[in-house]
């Protein structure tokens, strides 16, 4: 989506400095080039703040990886695993699988933004060893 945007607002800026030569090459062209230029712009620049609040409206979820266990706040659901009770978190179509002792399998299938789901298991993974051994 980022792309499509930056593609649209890089074309209509360049047909619009086309209605902004003064050489007198384009003059058939400028009142297109205008129309175009400005569609372009405000096509871009309307996808772009569509990326940006697809962004920011999914901040209704949350995971945390605090001293006491694995907490997962969604719409409707409220989730604390402590780190005793967690045995293993894996990764596997789209979504984070949270293994619990007793057999109870916790399944988020959420993405957060800036680590990618095989990078957040290792993560859970570090901070719960570092948990249990009381280094945090």
């Amino acid at each position: 989506m980022w792309c499509v945007a930056s593609v649209f607002l890089a074309v209509g800026l360049l047909t619009m400095a086309v209605y902004f030569d003064q050489t007198e090459r384009f003059v058939d062209y400028k009142m297109w080039a205008i129309t175009i230029g400005l569609l372009c712009t405000f096509f871009g620049a309307g996808i772009g703040f569509y990326g940006i609040f697809r962004l920011m409206a999914q901040d209704d979820r949350i995971l945390m990886l605090r001293t006491d266990g694995l907490f997962f706040l969604d719409n409707d659901r409220l989730e604390l695993i402590s780190w005793q009770q967690l045995e293993n978190v894996t990764w596997e179509d789209r979504g984070l699988n949270v293994f619990e002792e007793g057999g109870r399998t916790v399944r988020i299938s959420a993405r957060f933004i800036g680590i990618s789901g095989p990078n957040l298991v290792l993560r859970i993974k570090d901070v719960q060893r570092k948990a249990l051994l009381g280094v945090l």
